[in-house]
This record gives C-alpha cells, structure tokens and sequence, in this order.
C-alpha cells in the first residue's frame, strides 16, 4: 500500500512540475486508492500561474477517479484508464488580452524548430491521444468568455467505451436550455469518427450568436484530419434535416431549412482559414459549391466565392428555404439557370478588388407563374407604406388618384438627369445590376471600416420599396436581388415605368414623398418646371432625406458646405458641361418650406398638403 501511494504521489508531482514549467498551478486536496490501480483525486484544480490580474480557474472537478496502468505508467509514463469526472467545470476566459491559461512554449534547437511546425492538430492528437479509452462524465460544465460573450454548455451524462460515444448534452444559453442525444463513433488517435445528434424534445431551441437554432437531428462525420504545415486540413459531411434560424440579420421571420447537407473541406495554416472552392452544399434539391478565404495577417485578404451550376429554375425556386423569401415564394419558370458570385479584396490592393454576379438561364426561361411579387404591381396602382423603426409614418397611393402622382412625360428631363447622376449613371443600359457600383462600395466602404456608401441601384432601390420591408436583413438583401433579376430578365417593367413610379414613391425631406410633393413643397412649382439647379438640390436630399434642414440657410440658399449638392453639380458640370455653368446651380428653396423645416422658427414639422391641399398625412415625428 505504500508503494503504491508513493507511485502515485510521485506521479502527481511529476505531472505538477511539468505544468508549472508551462505557467500552470496545479492542486489537489486528497489523493488516494480506490481498489488495487484505482486512484481518486478530489478538488482538482488548474490555474495559470501569477496572471496579470485576478482570473477564474481553467479546470476545477469535484472528483477525478482512474485507473492506473501500473507497468506503463512505470516504463512509459503517465497512463491512465477508467477516467470518471465528476462535478467538472472548464472555464477558458480571454479578456482585454489576459488569458486564464497560457502554456509557455518550450525553448527548442533551431532544428528541432524546423522539424517540428508547432502543429496545433499535433498538439490536439497528442492531449486526446493520452486520454482513457473509458470515460465517464458527470455534470461537466464548459464556459467561454471574452470581452464581450458569455457562453455554457453542460453534459449531465457521457460515455465513451471503445470509440463508441453516448451521452445527453444540454447548451444553456441567454435563459434557454436545450436537451440532445448524442451517440457515435470516434478514434482517438486520428480524430475521425461520425456523429449523431437528436433532439430530445420538439422545442430543442439554441440561443447563441444573437439569434435562435434549432433542429430535429443531425449526422456529422470527419472522413480526413491531416496536418497541413502548422496547421490542419479538415474534410467533413454533414447533414441536418428539420432546421430551424431565427437571427435579426440573417431574416425578420423564422426560417426552416427541410434538408440542408454538405462536404466540405477546410485548410488552416499560416494565419489563413480557407474553404475549400469545391465544398459542396445541398439544400432541399438544389445543389451548391461555395469556397472562402480569410487571411488575418497584418494585411488581410478575404475571398469568397459561390455558385450554382446549371439546374432546373424551379429546382432553384422550389428549394428556397420556407420562410426565407415570403415574396418569391410560389414562384414557377420554364428552363434553367446557373449562378455564379466572387468577391476578392487584398489589404495592399484595393484597386484590384474583385466583384462579380452573373446569373446565365437558358434560352427556354420564362416565369410561368409569380409569387408576391407580381410586376402587375408596379406597372398599376398600390398603396405604399413608409415605416421608420417599426413605426408607419406614411400611406399613400402610387397611382393617377394621388394628386401629387406625375407622370414619367410631366417629370422634366433635367430632374431625370439629376438622379442618374447621383444614383445610377447606368440606369437605362444594365439590367438591374452595376457592378461596377458595388465595386467602388466595397472598395469605400471597406477604407472607411463603416457602411459610408451602397451600391444599389434604381431598380433595387424601387423593389425595395415597392415589396419589401426596411430590415436590414440578408435575406431581404437576396430577395431584393431575385425581385430585381426576374423583372428586368423578363421585361416586365419598362425603364420609363420604372423611373416614373421610383420617383413618385421616395422621401425627399422629413413627410415629403414623391416628386410632385417635393417640387412644390421646396420651389412651387410643378414637376416639369425644374430647371438643372433645382433638379441638383432635389436629388442631393436623396440618400439623406431626413437631413434636408441641415442643407439650406435661413435665406432658403444651399449651404457651402452641403457636400452632396456640390459634388453631383461638378460632376453635372462635368460630364453634361454643354451649355452648363456654375450659375445655373444657385437654387432658392421658398420661404415657407424653410420655415416649415424649422430653419427661422422651431415648431413641429407641418404636412405639406395641409399647406396645398389642405389633406391629412401620418407625422413622422
């Protein structure tokens, strides 16, 4: 009995010397035998030595019981068998740069430098490498923290025997649990094994990354783990059937996806994470390859790249997740069609930033049946409603019963002008998209390290308005796309009609919507009476209307320093310079509309036809 409590306790302490040279304090309040090879510690605790300031603990358990392999442990090392964890909790904290844990890398030759990478997976087969082939788990807790997120999950039970791995896992989460069944197979030695995953309840909901998730079961399994330099290369197939994605950002409605399944290689090394382009996804029918790169050296590079190859257009449509796209949903077509989008942008080479989006049908493609988003809509009258943060602050008809509706002959040409050139030179000649535009956005907005300018166009802007609501969502984002695509493909809506309804639906001031509204609320005159200059004003309050007080003096004149108005006038000038000069561009904005905006005398924000008409409008305040 002494000998093997003295085995044991100089095999607690070689373990304890050993972590100590790595920055790590390791503790224990009892160890002792349990049988012949059995050992039990109690109140194991794993801290980091001497941090910067007060952090939690890595690693605490209530009890840790093994047995030992007394041969192997005696000729080899450390080996251990029959791990019982009990009362378990491993809380990796990282804030504001201090880590509670940090292991010292050891000082190696200069060969044995270049012979050994630093592998992380080498690393990670090692560590699992050296655990039991037994293993029993009981009310194991992980915590992750940063700066910013709080994380846990817990795992009341889990075995793992003989590769094969059983257990219930619960994820805690912002107040919500949720219970899985968890079982497969796994090799310790090369990390490859296959994994299932099923919901114990119908209500398993996750909260994490600011949304909600959920799924009725899951199977992933790793086919390769290889080492790729100083890091790794992972190859996997997944599939999940029953998913279900509540995010803000991603949709404004909860999204089921029926069947989603994908193979997918990832490569990490040299401070670059990559997808590998041939990573295939496969969503209800619909088959997709995307690829990405992110390179997070000083100087970033980011890549990504997705495509559709050639497949059935309702195929495409039919397989849309439900709740995704509530207005192109039902939709139907003839023929087919392949898609392809690439974004590459490098840190040192903004100037050769990458965009593209081509999506090709064939010569049969034809919409045979439209969702939601019928162009009967734009091409008749409709009810447009406004809302601010969720708030309905204008209804109106676009349509001839609106007496401020103008139509595309009663605009004048020079108010057309105006607006191609601050919103969409291309208008007329490119089928809904520029992506040129987009370029120069990214390459702007990615200098700026903000969304300081948007590249979309007339057509998208008017969808946007006409169907779809204000979420700043990606899926309203791709909506908008599909809408615009399908309108312009098939010519459902001329260019002049277009233009006419965007025109009449826009707000060009706090409570101004429409051109007719806007003419006579800042000039007094009609649609077709604007002459360049005032055509210039007009369109400058367009990406910011609600800024239009901050434009004008309390002479009605535009401000020197209104920037908007002074870059499409030299760019008029420019690129329009026939009979054009600087005088043409001194607008005076009337009297009244400077008082109503608050200019002269503050007072609520009065409604532009009781001044005309003497109607009624919502208040946008």
């Amino acid at each position: 009995m002494i000998f093997r409590g003295s085995i044991a306790h100089w095999g607690f302490s070689k373990v304890q010397a050993k972590l100590n040279q790595k920055g790590m304090d390791l503790s224990v309040s009892n160890i002792e035998f349990e049988g012949i090879f059995g050992i039990r510690l109690e109140k194991v605790n794993l801290q980091r030595s001497a941090p910067p300031r007060p952090v939690p603990r890595f690693f605490h358990s209530d009890s840790l019981s093994f047995s030992l392999n007394l041969w192997r442990t005696i000729f080899k090392g450390i080996s251990i068998q029959n791990l019982h964890l009990s009362g378990t909790k491993i809380y990796y904290y990282d804030s504001a740069g201090v880590k509670n844990i940090e292991f010292k890398r050891e000082k190696q030759s200069d060969e044995s430098q270049e012979k050994d990478g630093g592998s992380i997976l080498s690393t990670v087969k090692d560590l699992i490498a050296k655990m039991p082939s037994d293993l029993l788990i009981q009310r194991f807790s992980v915590i992750a923290q940063d700066s910013n997120k709080f994380y846990r999950s817990s795992i009341p039970h889990l075995t793992y025997n003989n590769k094969e791995l059983n257990g219930t896992v619960h994820l805690v989460n912002n107040g919500i649990t949720s219970h899985w069944k968890i079982e497969g197979r796994l090799d310790k030695k090369t990390l490859e094994g296959k994994l299932k995953v099923n919901s114990i309840n119908s209500q398993n909901i996750i909260s994490a990354f600011g949304g909600t998730f959920a799924m009725k079961s899951g199977e992933f399994e790793i086919t390769d783990l290889s080492e790729l330099g100083s890091g790794f290369s992972l190859e996997s197939d997944g599939v999940i059937l029953g998913m279900m994605v509540n995010h803000r950002r991603i949709a404004d409605t909860s999204v089921f996806f029926q069947n989603l399944s994908c193979k997918t290689k990832i490569n990490w090394k040299d401070e670059q994470i990559e997808l590998d382009s041939n990573s295939e996804f496969k969503l209800n029918k619909l088959t997709m390859f995307a690829g990405g790169l992110y390179n997070y050296s000083a100087s970033p590079k980011y890549k990504i790249l997705f495509k559709i190859p050639e497949t059935s257009a309702n195929n495409f449509f039919g397989s849309l997740p439900l709740g995704l796209f509530p207005n192109t949903a039902g939709i139907k077509a003839n023929g087919s069609l392949n898609y392809r989008f690439e974004v590459a942008l490098d840190d040192k080479r903004l100037n050769e930033t990458v965009f593209l989006s081509n999506m090709n049908v064939s010569k049969d493609f034809k919409v045979t049946q439209w969702g939601l988003a019928h162009p009967s809509k734009i091409n008749g009258s409709f009810v447009y409603k406004h809302y601010k943060q969720d708030r309905l602050v204008r209804e109106m008809v676009i349509g001839e019963s609106n007496p401020f509706y103008t139509s595309y002959d009663q605009i004048s040409p020079e108010m057309v002008k105006a607006i191609l050139r601050s919103e969409d030179p291309q208008f007329f000649y490119h089928r809904g998209f520029y992506t040129e535009a987009f370029r120069t956005s990214l390459i702007q907005n990615y200098r700026a390290k903000r969304f300081a300018r948007g590249g979309s166009t007339i057509s998208m802007q008017l969808v946007k308005n006409a169907y779809l609501n204000q979420q700043k969502t990606l899926a309203r984002k791709v909506e908008e796309i599909i809408i615009v695509w399908l309108l312009e493909r098939e010519r459902s809506v001329s260019k002049n009609r277009m233009m006419e309804v965007y025109l009449n639906l826009i707000e060009w001031g706090p409570n101004v919507y429409g051109i007719g509204e806007a003419s006579y609320f800042y000039f007094g005159k009609a649609p077709y009476e604007l002459n360049i200059g005032e055509a210039a004003y007009l369109a400058s309050l367009v990406p910011a209307p609600s800024h239009a007080r901050y434009s004008i003096d309390s002479t009605g004149r535009v401000k020197e320093r209104w920037g908007r108005f002074n870059g499409l006038r030299n760019r008029l000038m420019r690129l329009d310079s026939a009979g054009l000069d600087s005088s043409m561009f001194m607008p005076v904005i009337r009297m009244e509309a400077v008082r109503r905006l608050g200019i002269i005398k503050k007072e609520p924000i009065e409604i532009i036809q009781n001044d005309i008409l003497g109607g009624e409008i919502l208040d946008e305040n």
